[in-house]
C-alpha cells in the first residue's frame, strides 16, 4: 500500500514507524530494518520524474518523525533534483537527435558520393557548401578548396551560344522560381583545363518551414555525347 501511495501521490509521504504503520510490508521492513521513511515526489510542471527518499534504520537510529523544516528542505531539494533530471533528459534527447542527424548526413554523403553526376549544394548567397567527387573532377577543385566560394567562381558557366548571351545564374533562377530549372547545354570552364559541355538542373533547397535556403545543382558532362552526335550527323551527310 505504501509503494502504491508513493507512486501515485503528489505530496510527501511520511511513515513515522515502518514496524507499526499498516501501509508497510512487514517482511520487507524486517529484512531492511526500516524505521522512519520519508518519500518526496520529483515533480516538474505536473510531470512525475521519480521519487527521492530518506529515513532511519534499526533500533540505534530509531523512530525520528520529521519536523516541518525537514520536509520543507526535502521538498526544495526534490525541486532542484527534478530540474537537474529534466536537464539531463534534455541533453540526452539533444544528443540522440544530433546522432540521428549525423547518421542521416553520413548516409546522404555516401549517396552523393556514389552518384555518377556532378552534384553541388549552395546556400542562399550561392556559396558552395558541398561538391561530390564527380563535381571535383569536373571543376578541377577539391571539396576543401571549393567550399565557401561562390559557385560561379568554381564552376564557370557560359551559355552555349555564339552570341553575347549572359551566363545564367542557376542558383538565383531556382530560388526565384521555387522550382527545378533545366539547362540543355552550358559551357563549363574548368580550372586549368579545357571547357566541357554540360547539361544542368538546379532545384531550390527548402527548410522545415518551406523557406528556400539554397540550391542543389546537378551537372552531366555531355561533351563526348555531343561529339559523337556531330560525327554521326556528319557521316550521314
Amino acid at each position: 500500500r505504501m509503494l502504491e501511495e508513493i507512486l501515485a501521490s503528489d505530496h510527501v509521504v511520511v511513515v513515522n514507524d515502518a514496524r507499526t504503520d499498516p501501509r508497510t510490508n512487514k517482511e520487507v521492513v524486517a529484512q531492511l530494518g526500516n524505521r522512519t521513511i520519508i518519500n518526496v515526489p520529483l515533480l516538474l510542471a505536473d510531470e512525475r520524474l521519480g521519487v527521492v527518499g530518506c529515513g532511519t534504520f534499526g533500533d540505534e537510529e530509531g523512530v525520528r518523525p520529521p519536523q516541518a523544516w525537514h520536509l520543507e528542505f526535502l521538498q526544495t531539494l526534490a525541486g532542484h533534483v527534478a530540474v537537474a533530471l529534466d536537464r539531463v533528459r534534455f541533453i540526452l534527447a539533444r544528443k540522440l537527435a544530433e546522432d540521428a542527424l549525423y547518421q542521416e548526413k553520413e548516409r546522404l554523403q555516401v549517396t552523393l558520393h556514389s552518384i555518377s553526376d556532378a552534384v553541388i549544394t549552395t546556400n542562399a548567397s550561392g556559396e558552395l557548401l558541398y561538391i561530390n567527387p564527380i563535381a571535383e573532377a569536373l571543376a578541377g577543385y577539391s571539396l576543401a578548396a571549393a567550399v565557401g566560394h561562390p559557385y560561379r567562381t568554381v564552376f564557370g558557366l557560359q551559355a552555349h551560344a555564339d552570341d553575347d548571351t549572359p551566363p545564367p545564374d542557376l542558383v538565383a533562377d531556382a530560388m526565384a522560381t521555387g522550382q527545378t530549372q533545366r539547362y540543355a547545354q552550358l559551357n563549363l570552364t574548368r580550372h586549368e583545363t579545357h571547357p566541357v559541355l554540360v547539361e544542368a538542373a538546379a532545384s531550390p533547397i527548402r527548410d522545415a518551414d518551406g523557406e528556400v535556403q539554397g540550391a542543389v545543382l546537378v551537372f552531366r558532362d555531355v561533351t563526348e555525347q555531343r561529339r559523337l552526335s556531330q560525327e554521326m550527323a556528319f557521316q550521314a551527310t
